[in-house]
């Protein structure tokens, strides 16, 4: 396995990863049945629901257990072909792209259909892209919210495989001078329109700003609220009964003098946007590790109790704290 398929693996099952189709089958994290995990004394181990307190601190609990060198998984077949795609959207089209995403979030009642649409900030002003998804091979009629809005350059949508949706995806519409960045996040039970109006906001004002960043972007995930949370697998460190929703705030810019600016300006979005969720009442208390910065809380990455729970269990596990030398969150 290559150090690129070695990163995505541990992000997928161990920081519990979004997939398109956690609406059918969970997240991830609910389609382990064992992990392979070599502890920090070198002992090789099978871990499963027979040892319950590792089975719960591996999926979603992060690299503090010891390396895991593999995993058996429950897997569900793909069907041949999907509609989906991407579209990329001018500014004067943000606003019916937003209020097409809410509509579509309120009115959706079919679980193989997903939107992630993103604003993207710049010093010209806000774009934004939406990325479609329904897990067979023709227009679901949810889709319809989004007919009549013209797109710019881009519009991959369309039935195709599994594997063409995913290569369709630009993963390089930004600037290639986008040498350093961060991510934030905070999660919702739900989107609403008013908060999907405030997340444009906080990326125009990003754009703006006079330190002139290479790429801004802010996303949020339609799903249809909590479907996820009912395929969750018994107990797992990260909490996910809930279907929260992660939001990501992604800034990128040239310089590393600009590094706290930057972190900064981005902690001051998140900030307003939570301010914005919990009037809104769709905030939820925990944040998504994959999207978070490095001085996050264990609590707020996995609650009070289940923070308690892992730090109970790697005392137990590696009480000489060997595997804090690989870095990451601190418990």
């Amino acid at each position: 396995m290559s150090s690129a398929e070695e990163s995505w693996s541990r992000r997928l099952y161990f920081g519990r990863w979004l997939l398109v189709e956690d609406h059918s089958y969970g997240l991830s994290i609910d389609t382990v049945k064992s992990f392979t995990l070599a502890l920090h004394n070198g002992t090789i181990t099978k871990v499963d629901n027979s040892r319950p307190e590792m089975f719960f601190a591996l999926p979603g609990g992060l690299n503090k257990f010891g390396v895991v060198a593999g995993a058996e998984l429950f897997t569900h077949a793909q069907v041949p072909l999907i509609y989906g795609g991407t579209r990329l959207y001018a500014g004067s089209q943000v606003d019916r792209i937003i209020n097409a995403t809410s509509k579509f979030e309120g009115t959706n009642t079919d679980p193989k259909a997903t939107v992630i649409t993103s604003v993207l900030g710049s010093g010209l002003g806000a774009t934004a892209t939406t990325q479609f998804f329904y897990d067979g091979p023709s227009k679901p009629a949810s889709f319809a919210v989004f007919d009549g809005i013209s797109t710019l350059l881009i519009d991959s949508v369309k039935t195709q495989s599994f594997s063409d949706f995913v290569a369709s995806i630009p993963s390089d519409i930004r600037d290639p001078t986008n040498f350093r960045g961060t991510w934030e996040t905070l999660s919702t039970t739900r989107t609403t329109l008013k908060f999907m109006q405030a997340l444009k906001t906080e990326a125009e004002r990003l754009g703006r700003l006079p330190r002139a960043p290479t790429g801004v972007s802010l996303a949020v995930d339609a799903y249809i609220p909590g479907m996820s949370g009912k395929h969750a697998v018994g107990s797992t460190a990260f909490p996910h009964a809930d279907s929260q929703f992660p939001v990501l705030l992604d800034v990128a810019w040239m310089f590393s003098k600009d590094d706290k600016f930057w972190r900064d300006q981005v902690r001051q979005s998140r900030n307003r946007l939570r301010d914005v969720a919990s009037a809104e009442g769709i905030l939820h208390p925990t944040s998504y590790a994959n999207y978070s910065q490095g001085d996050i809380s264990a609590e707020e990455l996995w609650g009070a109790a289940n923070a308690a729970r892992l730090r109970r269990i790697r005392d137990e596990v590696d009480p000489s704290r060997v595997m804090e030398l690989t870095g990451g969150f601190r418990l």
